[in-house]
């Protein structure tokens, strides 16, 4: 009984990769959207150059 093994969970487990993959594309959206509305509010300020820069990473 005390000897008894657990298995070991898989380093690629399929559940946890289905899961985990829309993470990063998630993540690349969100920064974009935020990027976006960050050169908006700059260049209705007035920023252009801020507003220029914001706008370009949010396209990369």
């Amino acid at each position: 009984m005390l000897n008894e093994k657990k298995p070991r969970k898989s380093l690629f487990n399929p559940d946890v990769k289905r899961r985990g993959i829309y993470i990063l594309p998630n993540l690349f959206t969100t920064g974009a959207l935020f990027a976006g509305f960050y050169a908006i509010v700059q260049a209705m300020n007035g920023a252009y150059e801020q507003a220029a820069v914001a706008d370009r990473k949010s396209v990369v």
